[in-house]
């Protein structure tokens, strides 16, 4: 015979405001085991005792911002020469923030859901073009480099619990990229730049590890799209003369015949660039390898 509730009208309810205006409820419940034998264990799980996050809704009251807390008081009822099969429950109802919503009482660290934070790193960028996009040129038409802008880009933080660290494994993930959407964002957005781990006891002689994620995202991607074409040498264009062969290639010489103070500006097939406010870009390269994150227990949104 299952426990269940003497009086589900309860037996007092009360309510405090605190300086900030945050309300918490406190309610009592009484509720009868099937024998003396069962105790406050059974009587905190006691059909129609609220679960952990419920909102407060009894009667003509409704508070849909007070939250049942996971704190309790389970203590008897005493009743003189009765045995002692009734119990009292005291829960408490807030309107202050939990650190997480949840219906159930978690006790097994690994069924804890990931913490997931972020923020904001800084960095220079080389900058190449204005807030027009127009690229930034001398007066002689000649690109100007070494400009440094402030940058900034998001990073994410995501912690988790595991029963296995598989070090060999998220070791290779570091600093490779997302190989499918992820977060919303398309593939090769997203870098697994640093893992942090800890061992912890959970127990008496059982063992699980906490890991933290670090990831950097960069809206534009980690491709490199915006490399010039330029270099100290042009093809030579003569008859017979390859444009995949390297020999093939001279130093370039200026109208004077001497070599460039700076590398020159090529038009993608190793020729001279005919106009320098069209600059040609090289092919996009890709430096990261990609990885299935996915695959490390995080979760695909938040």
């Amino acid at each position: 015979m299952p426990p269940t509730v003497n009086n589900p009208e309860r037996l007092s309810w009360s309510l405090s405001r605190n300086d900030v205006g945050h309300r918490s409820y406190k309610i009592s419940w009484l509720v009868r085991v099937p024998d003396p034998t069962y105790g406050p264990g059974l009587a905190l799980n006691a059909p129609g005792i609220p679960l952990i996050g419920a909102p407060w809704i009894f009667g003509a009251e409704n508070d849909p911002w007070a939250f049942c807390l996971p704190t309790a008081t389970v203590k008897p009822h005493i009743v003189a020469n009765e045995p002692n099969v009734l119990w009292v429950v005291d829960q408490t109802f807030s309107t202050i923030p939990m650190t997480r919503c949840s219906d159930t009482s978690i006790t097994d660290p690994l069924a804890e859901p990931p913490t997931i934070s972020g923020n904001f790193v800084r960095f220079q960028k080389m900058a190449q073009r204005d807030r027009n996009n127009a690229l930034i040129l001398s007066s002689s038409f000649e690109p100007i480099t070494g400009i440094e802008k402030d940058a900034s880009r998001p990073s994410v933080e995501i912690g988790l619990n595991d029963l296995v660290l598989d070090l060999g494994t998220i070791t290779q993930m570091i600093d490779t990229l997302n190989d499918a959407p992820l977060w919303g964002l398309s593939k090769r957005k997203v870098k697994l730049s640093s893992i942090s781990w800890s061992r912890k006891l959970f127990g008496t002689c059982n063992f699980y590890y906490t890991k933290r994620f670090n990831f950097e995202v960069r809206f534009e991607g980690f491709d490199l799209d915006d490399i010039v074409d330029k270099g100290f040498k042009k093809f030579r264009d003569e008859m017979g003369d390859d444009r995949q062969d390297p020999n093939d290639y001279v130093v370039a010489k200026d109208l004077t015949g001497e070599n460039p103070p700076q590398a020159i500006l090529l038009d993608g097939n190793g020729s001279p660039l005919a106009d320098p406010l069209n600059p040609h870009f090289l092919d996009t390269i890709e430096l990261y390898d990609e990885s299935n994150f996915l695959s490390l227990g995080i979760p695909s949104s938040f």
